[in-house]
Order: C-alpha cells, then structure tokens, then sequence
C-alpha cells in the first residue's frame, strides 16, 4: 500500500470519528435539555395541582366550619346569624366545587384527554355516597 493511501485513510477514518463524537455530544447535550425542560414543566404542573387541591381544602375547611359552627350553637344562635353562616357555607361549597371543577380541567383533562370535569362531588359525599370528606387530590 501507498504511503499516500494511508494517509488518506487515517484522516478520513479521524474526520468520520470526529463528526460522530461531535454528533453524538450534540445528541446528549439535547436529550440533556429536553429532559430538564420535561422536569421543570412537571414541576411547576404539581405545584399548581397542589395549590389547587390546597384552595379546594380551605374552601372545604371553612363551610365544614360554618356548618359546625351552626350545629354547636343550635336554637341559640340568633336567626340572623344561622342564615348568615348558612349563606357563607354555601359560598365555601361553591366556591370548593369551582375549585375541583378548575382542577380537573386543568389536570384531569390534560393528563386522561377527557372532555372536562369528571363530576364534581357534592360536600360531605364520598365515593360509596356515605359521610365523606368531599375532597378529591
């Protein structure tokens, strides 16, 4: 062989080796940035499911509390008082079931490709239609 062929051959064999590492590093380096993109983006999506679930709790929270307030106090709480705290639980109600409602569009939805919400629970129903919590995460 051909000094000259040789030559040839280890450069054309160093360039092919060159532009496949260098290929292969373009590669990784981008699988590397679509999955920190990919991290982020879960990241910040659990962080709004949680605030969500979060809101829909304290909703939550604070009608179970309007409707316990009225129970302690029974006949003696003046009447204007018992509609009063009767209109602020159904404000907490409303307000939780818009909640999960907004929930399940956002997260349901995207994550099952369903048309919307799944049914938003009544308070205080659970799965089996017994005394519950009403909460759903």
């Amino acid at each position: 062989m051909d000094a000259s062929i040789i030559t040839a051959l280890a450069a054309l064999t160093g360039a092919a080796v060159g532009g496949l590492t260098s290929g292969v590093a373009a590669w990784l380096n981008h699988r590397s940035q679509v999955r920190t993109e990919w991290i982020l983006h879960e990241k910040s999506r659990r962080q709004a499911l949680y605030k969500d679930f979060i809101d829909e709790a304290k909703q939550r929270t604070q009608a179970a509390g309007e409707k316990a307030k009225r129970a302690v106090a029974g006949n003696d709480m003046p009447l204007g008082d018992r509609i009063m705290s009767n209109v602020k639980e159904t404000a907490h109600k409303t307000a939780a079931d818009i909640d999960a409602a907004k929930r399940d569009i956002r997260h349901g939805a995207a994550e099952h490709g369903d048309r919307g919400t799944r049914g938003v629970h009544r308070f205080g129903d659970d799965e089996q239609g017994g005394a519950g919590c009403g909460l759903r995460p």
